[in-house]
């Protein structure tokens, strides 16, 4: 059978609207945790927090691994956090698995995931032509959204706390989000964690493709 480009193009471009969306709610796609699911009767049913939740939690030790297997470099840290989520102690592990998001992040693609002024895509690779090139595009959509993760430490209602833990509250101390410590908000941080990994990983792939294939036209 053969997919006519329009095909990954319209899928594509559903999967970026899904996942635009449920960042917005503190989720993030990674290779085991997709963003499937009937987004608009969770929607209605005010079910997004509770249905992503059982999702991350049935994948989680598949996430653990994918994160451990894909920066090496990071062990050490990433282990200590998954201990820690493990052991019920989010408030430890919600600061690492943030600020190991941030910093795998930035060294791939040269700007913060939490930085949202910025709408430009300059350093992302064009890689419309990789094999799933449209879906990294969609998925990396998720990255530029405005939302409570990202937000100003002010942004501390109760119902904004509800789409996740604030990074700029936790990171500085602010007394209004010293409430961080839940299950909840540990795997959101998990789920943007592995999505910076999943995107930085396959950015770092195609950008290798691309060498070698220009170095064979070269030749």
């Amino acid at each position: 059978m053969i997919l006519e480009d329009d095909f990954f193009e319209k899928s594509a471009r559903k999967r970026a609207e899904t996942s635009i969306e449920l960042a917005k709610w503190g989720w993030y796609p990674t290779p085991y945790a997709k963003v499937g699911g009937n987004l608009r009767k969770l929607q209605q049913q005010n079910d997004i927090n509770t249905f992503f939740m059982k999702r991350n939690r049935e994948c989680l030790d598949e996430n653990k691994q994918y994160c451990l297997q894909h920066a090496k470099e990071r062990t050490s840290v990433l282990e200590a956090a998954f201990r820690l989520h493990h052991a019920g102690e989010y408030y430890g592990a919600i600061p690492i698995f943030l600020a190991q998001a941030e910093g795998v992040f930035n060294e791939e693609f040269k700007r913060s995931i939490f930085n949202n002024k910025s709408r430009s895509y300059e350093k992302i690779n064009e890689i419309r032509k990789f094999d799933e090139g449209v879906f990294f595009d969609a998925f990396l959509s998720s990255t530029f959204v405005k939302n409570q993760i990202g937000a100003d430490k002010s942004i501390c209602s109760d119902a904004q706390k509800q789409r996740g833990p604030n990074r700029n509250g936790i990171m500085h101390g602010d007394v209004r989000h010293v409430d961080y410590g839940s299950e909840i908000n540990s795997l959101k941080s998990i789920s943007l964690l592995g999505c910076a990994i999943w995107l930085s990983t396959l950015n770092s792939e195609t950008q290798l493709i691309c060498t070698i294939n220009t170095g064979d036209q070269v030749k």
